[in-house]
């Protein structure tokens, strides 16, 4: 039985279709990579689960979370958000609150989900900082979101999803705000922590290269479907949708220049 399993998820907004009829599974501790270009809909898709879609949004479709309906088309989040869960958004400044010192914002999460008392769960957030990464953790709690770099502020948002030790964690796309240099260390981090703790994870990108040697499976998304989906090695070395063979043909290679693959109803077509 699946972890996760979405099945006829369908976002509108207004009269524009977000998501079409997507059908998802995910299974205990394994990683899915969720890939297409931007507006494909892939963080629609996440934010529909987690309920983080505004009143505006049409949803229909089912979820079902470790045997429990998310009951997406509600209007209410399921209170297993937060908790069992969670999520690493894309840029950690708009994450977390300018306002509040990180130790709060992480003992919050604790102190609301897990019922630690302040003392605990203030305890527990500089292990977290620490398990993240974060040299002198104890200092890094008083210190406001505006006093650290990018990339550590990236990890105080690791530090928040995994804090409740999570079963599923949706990362929607955690590297993009972040210095180049600074990706690598954050990709591996959280490959460190999903493969010591078994949670599963959905890694949201745009970007074939962070997939490769990260995933299990692959699902493709494409104006709001899934076009393509299997395991990760079978749909880089023979993808069977050209949107998936175009993706995989805009990486960059040392191997010198190729003609770009062209796919049908894209507005290239017939332009060359």
């Amino acid at each position: 039985m699946s972890l996760l399993e979405v099945r006829g998820l369908s976002v509108r907004f207004r009269a524009a279709h977000a998501v079409r009829g997507v059908d998802l599974d995910v299974g205990a501790g394994e990683c899915l990579a969720l890939v297409g270009e931007s507006g494909s809909g892939k963080s629609v898709t996440a934010r529909a689960l987690l309920g983080l879609l505004p009143p505006t949004a049409e949803i229909a479709g089912r979820a079902v979370f470790d045997g429990i309906d998310l009951q997406i088309t509600s209007g209410r989040r399921s209170p297993v958000v937060g908790s069992r869960l969670t999520t690493v958004f894309q840029d950690p400044m708009r994450a977390l609150n300018p306002v509040l010192r990180i130790g709060d914002q992480i003992t919050e999460v604790l102190r609301l989900h897990a019922g630690m008392s302040r003392a605990a769960a203030r305890v527990r957030a500089e292990e977290l900082l620490a398990a993240v990464g974060m040299a002198d953790p104890g200092r890094r709690l008083r210190a406001y979101p505006h006093e650290l770099s990018g990339g550590m502020r990236q990890r105080v948002c690791i530090a928040i999803a995994i804090a409740c030790r999570p079963a599923l964690v949706l990362a929607d796309e955690p590297t993009t705000a972040l210095d180049v240099t600074v990706q690598r260390q954050i990709l591996d981090l959280v490959d460190e922590l999903r493969r010591a703790s078994g949670m599963a994870m959905v890694l949201i990108t745009h970007d074939l290269a962070v997939v490769a040697g990260r995933a299990d499976r692959v699902a493709v998304m494409r104006a709001g479907e899934i076009v393509e989906s299997g395991p990760t090695r079978d749909v880089f070395t023979a993808p069977r949708h050209p949107y998936t063979a175009a993706l995989l043909d805009a990486v960059p290679r040392i191997d010198g220049p190729r003609a770009a693959a062209v796919v049908e109803g894209s507005a290239v077509e017939g332009v060359r």
